[in-house]
């Protein structure tokens, strides 16, 4: 789930994924991503359904949480390899690092959280994350990606 539009594992272009998956309690934080090292809390996420602040989670969703976080990892090569042959003003460079950052989320929300539905139901957890304009910008982004 998580090398969705990633190089193949017999690619010359091969974005190795190793992260190491932990679940804890009282990690100060419902999830984090720490190089190759992810986190869910499962206490926080259990204190939040005790007062109502979210629902449940499945099974299924932390797979997907985990999924996730994992595409951070491996897209994020990809542009840092990316981003080491360009030469780019300071200006550039901070343009660079938000248009990144907008794109790592997104990628990850419609790839995995969306599986790649450009329409997402408004019950859906993750439909207050995505911007009416992404679809557009997400087909922009497929064909330039491609060029990478």
């Amino acid at each position: 789930m998580a090398r969705k539009y990633l190089p193949e594992h017999d690619s010359p272009r091969q974005i190795p994924l190793t992260p190491k998956f932990y679940i804890v309690m009282g990690g100060r934080a419902a999830a984090a991503a720490l190089e190759d090292q992810l986190y869910f809390d499962v206490l926080i996420s259990a204190w939040r359904t005790s007062r109502g602040m979210s629902l449940p989670m499945s099974s299924e969703q932390v797979v997907e949480f985990f999924a996730h976080e994992t595409h951070h990892l491996g897209y994020g090569q990809i542009l840092d390899h990316k981003r080491d042959s360009l030469a780019m003003t300071p200006a550039e460079t901070q343009v660079w690092d938000f248009l990144v950052a907008t794109m790592m989320e997104g990628s990850a929300t419609l790839l995995i959280n969306g599986h790649e539905k450009l329409t997402i139901s408004k019950s859906s957890p993750t439909s207050s994350r995505i911007s009416p304009t992404f679809p557009t910008c997400f087909r922009r982004w497929r064909r330039s990606s491609v060029a990478l």
